[in-house]
């Protein structure tokens, strides 16, 4: 567990950056680095690094995001830890973090967002925190809610409306990189190497993922920066899993109807 309020990357100690880490608040947050990525079967020593960053995730402004970098931030260091992984708790968590997002974001009037909140409820009352023998209760509850939601009518989908059939979504990961923006400028060569090897630990724990990168002059810095990490995005791309696509060397911020 480490949290500095700040951006960070996990280093193994012959200097293989290992994945990205993002403290304080928010549902951004990612503040943990499994162990098990080096130890598999336990019982042996590790060393590990953690290199900070003084910006947060959306740049170091002067009392807000959107200000030109304050040369005197600074970052404090909140927590510093190892902690024993429960699946049940972690998975209890994402789910109702989930039915909470349901419960908040629905529109006003959508059937899903008040069972949302019924289900939220449920599962809260049906939880003792200081008891793991009741969290199989709680994602119970919860499962009952998905399981509903994936096979009922989706309420909001006037394709569904018009041609009676399910919609199928597809979901791929991004992460827009400002080449240039609200932090030093040199930051943006260390971020990209962050955002990505946070990306190669997800293809090696979820081998359906997949990740589009779409800016050659950052593919270009962590070729030079970071060759170790390079070197595992093509092997992810040669499995189809670390994508490369656009038509321009940098990702603008503009809509245009070609490419160069």
């Amino acid at each position: 567990m480490w949290d500095s309020n700040s951006e960070a990357m996990v280093w193994l100690d012959h200097g293989q950056p290992r994945q990205g880490l993002t403290g304080g608040g928010g549902v951004c947050r990612r503040d943990y680095y499994p162990l098990f990525h080096e130890v598999p079967n336990g019982g042996a020593e590790i060393v590990l690094y953690v290199e900070m960053a003084c910006n947060g995730l959306f740049g170091a402004g002067r009392g807000g995001d959107i200000e030109p970098p304050d040369p005197n931030c600074s970052y404090t260091l909140r927590e510093c830890g190892i902690s024993t992984f429960d699946a049940d708790a972690w998975q209890l968590l994402q789910c109702v973090t989930f039915l909470e997002g349901c419960a908040t974001s629905l529109p006003v009037g959508n059937t899903r967002k008040q069972t949302a909140l019924h289900c939220a409820n449920r599962v809260i009352n049906a939880v003792d925190v200081m008891d793991k023998h009741t969290y199989g209760k709680g994602l119970e509850i919860a499962d009952k809610y998905f399981i509903q939601s994936g096979t009922s009518r989706p309420h909001d989908s006037k394709e569904f409306a018009r041609t009676g059939v399910t919609p199928t979504v597809f979901a791929i990961g991004n992460c827009h990189i400002d080449t240039a923006w609200l932090w030093p400028y040199a930051e943006t060569r260390r971020k990209c190497a962050r955002s990505w090897s946070t990306q190669v630990r997800n293809m090696e724990k979820y081998p359906e993922y997949q990740f589009v990168c779409g800016q050659a002059q950052q593919l270009e810095w962590v070729k030079e920066d970071y060759p170790s990490l390079y070197q595992e995005m093509k092997d992810w791309h040669k499995k189809g899993q670390f994508l490369v696509a656009g038509g321009t060397w940098i990702e603008m911020d503009c809509n245009m109807p070609a490419g160069e």
